[in-house]
């Protein structure tokens, strides 16, 4: 027998390489059947001069016993020890987020990226679904060597667990504080009320923390999308722009978790009423020479404006077109029959209308006087 040798060490995975030869003087050299090969533990491995083979967990006995054709035997022993291998639990680590790290505070809303590795001294690398992230409040949270996960409120031990393939773990651990942010609400004003250039708007809301509890002060601040900035507390007053405002409250509580809630409001002018129109002169149905100046005089007034003047009235005829603006004017027009139009307009383009019909005739001719007769002598 020349391999194994006494002696020798093997595991239970590793293929032992047995090899020997026999020789007799009648037969020569003895080949194949005539070696036979065994443990006094698992009994017969194999015949001829060369064969490999597993054996099992022992100090074994390993025989070749060789035969010749007369059937007489000869055996060789030497000793071998077989160990069972052993297997090595994978080594799992949490590289991130790591225990004891000030940034391990986060809010529901984040997405927290998980990071960590696995090897096993057997099997390598560990595939993708022997690696699981758990959190004793959420339960499993993903699988692999990297993930992305937002978790509940709460302190959370995070755990890593590698599986080798012999079911051996290796586990990794780290602690993360989720936080929630504040709730807000806002009372007043309600969504969609609607208010007037000028007033003065009373804002009021709320917020509450798991943690702090009621915030109050610069805790809360007020925004609109149009106005900017608009004050802190939970209560104030303020008169913002004409248009439609996103009105946010934005409640910040003391782990920087921020909270906000927003509505629509409108600044808005009330709705215009348009201006009333009045002719005094002419008056309807008044008649006039082309040759004469006719007296405009009209009166404009506007519920919101008062009084209106200048350009807020135009005056038109509707032979002569525009034909002059303001209160009062003198102007000639053209011979006919004309419906002449006061507009006032007010500043918000409300218009109101008076009119009124009038009759411009041409002069009558002068008669020109006949030359006197001269006297006969």
């Amino acid at each position: 027998m020349t391999s194994p040798t006494s002696g020798d060490e093997y595991l239970t995975t590793d293929t032992i390489h047995f090899t020997g030869a026999g020789h007799d003087q009648e037969d020569g050299t003895l080949t194949g059947a005539s070696l036979v090969w065994a443990s006094d533990i698992d009994g017969e491995i194999g015949t001829g001069e060369s064969l490999d083979a597993t054996l099992s967990e022992g100090n074994h006995r390993i025989s070749l016993t060789i035969s010749d054709r007369q059937q007489k035997k000869l055996t060789v022993m030497n000793d071998i020890v077989v160990e069972m291998l052993v297997n090595e639990p994978p080594i799992a680590a949490i590289l991130s987020p790591l225990f004891g790290e000030s940034a391990l505070t986060f809010l529901t809303a984040d997405s927290i990226d998980f990071n960590g590795v696995a090897n096993d001294p057997e099997d390598g690398v560990l595939p993708r679904e022997s690696i699981v992230w758990e959190s004793d409040l959420d339960g499993q949270i993903g699988i692999g060597e990297s993930i992305s996960a937002s978790l509940s409120p709460g302190v959370h031990n995070i755990t890593l667990t590698a599986t080798d393939s012999q079911q051996a773990e290796g586990i990794g651990l780290t602690i993360v504080r989720v936080h929630a942010p504040p709730t807000v609400a806002i009372t007043s004003p309600a969504d969609g009320d609607t208010f007037l250039p000028g007033d003065s708007i009373a804002f009021s809301g709320s917020a509450d923390d798991l943690e702090d509890g009621a915030l109050t002060g610069a805790s809360l601040v007020w925004a609109s999308d149009v106005a900017g900035l608009l004050g802190t507390g939970g209560t104030i007053n303020a008169n913002i722009s004409l248009g439609r405002h996103a009105i946010a409250l934005i409640a910040t509580d003391s782990q920087g978790g921020v909270g906000t809630v927003t509505i629509s409001i409108i600044v808005a002018l009330p709705p215009n009423v348009p201006p009333t129109a009045s002719i005094e002169s002419p008056v309807f149905g008044e008649t006039f020479r082309t040759d004469g100046d006719i007296a405009f005089y009209g009166i404009g007034n506007d519920t919101e404006e008062g009084s209106l003047k200048g350009a807020s009235l135009v005056w038109t005829s509707d032979i002569d077109g525009e034909v002059g603006t303001g209160e009062a004017f003198n102007v000639s027009l053209s011979e006919g029959t004309h419906i002449i139009i006061l507009t006032v307009t007010d500043s918000r383009e409300g218009a109101g209308t008076s009119s009124v019909t009038i009759t411009v005739v041409a002069p009558e001719p002068t008669a020109t006087p006949e030359p006197a007769a001269t006297p006969v002598p």
